[in-house]
């Protein structure tokens, strides 16, 4: 995008990032692998779920096929709009879409949710890490004790010189950080959080007190899947990591 001031929230609401979630086909409709194998590693079967970051649909309605009560939420109005156009509770009871923030989710009642997911990536585009400790708190709130918290990070030490940052957001400092901010330059890229995966597991456990069960990597083939089995070297071939935690 040209425009360098604009934010996330804003961004998610140009048509051009619209349309890109929106395209509705088999290809942008289904699961990714991670996606598939937190449903079968942890039997998300005849579950309540909460998908915070629900776009368009995409999870929220493949979680609906294995027996799920599924309700989303998004803070693009326009994404929300698609979503309830798309798969109105006229005709998927078990589902539903509403408008709010991650950061904010008193409209949710506590301690209500068997699983509680942040979709694809979603807690990186949060503004800031104060509000993403804030969102992750929220997220924590609305899960039954026993339940699962899953989100999928964007991992920093994966590649030092990733081909969709632009050279003059990279700050060489940052390779010495746990964590850091970035402009991402493809559409719907906006500003994301890229994190050390053992910053991460260790600071959510902080946060909410929730003993982490596990990572699952984008695994394509069996090559990939024998490197994605320890987080030794996962943490440094991954791009992004799905990690769950049950509280």
């Amino acid at each position: 995008m040209k425009n360098m001031k604009i934010n996330n929230k804003e961004l998610y609401e140009l048509d051009e990032v619209v349309n890109k979630y929106a395209v509705n086909t088999t290809r942008s409709r289904s699961l990714n692998n991670p996606e598939k194998f937190l449903i079968d590693r942890f039997n998300i079967k005849n579950k309540d779920v909460l998908v915070l970051g629900s776009g368009a649909g995409r999870v929220p309605i493949n979680l609906l096929i294995y027996g799920n009560r599924v309700k989303g939420i998004d803070r693009s109005v326009k994404l929300n709009n698609i979503a309830n156009d798309n798969f109105p509770s006229s005709k998927f009871k078990d589902l539903s879409f509403e408008l709010g923030d991650i950061t904010d989710l008193n409209m949710i009642p506590d301690n209500h949710y068997d699983v509680v997911i942040f979709a694809m990536n979603t807690i990186d585009y949060v503004d800031s890490y104060n509000m993403r400790e804030k969102a992750i708190l929220e997220a924590y709130k609305k899960i039954k004790k026993g339940g699962l918290l899953a989100l999928s990070s964007h991992n920093k030490l994966a590649y030092l010189f990733p081909y969709k940052i632009n050279i003059k957001n990279l700050y060489y400092k940052s390779l010495f950080k746990s964590y850091y901010y970035a402009r991402e330059n493809v559409i719907g890229g906006g500003c994301i959080f890229k994190g050390n995966p053992k910053f991460l597991i260790k600071e959510i456990k902080k946060i909410t007190d929730m003993s982490f069960e596990g990572f699952i990597c984008d695994t394509r083939n069996k090559f990939d899947k024998l490197l994605s089995k320890k987080l030794l070297t996962a943490q440094f071939i991954f791009p992004y990591i799905l990690y769950v935690f049950r509280k």
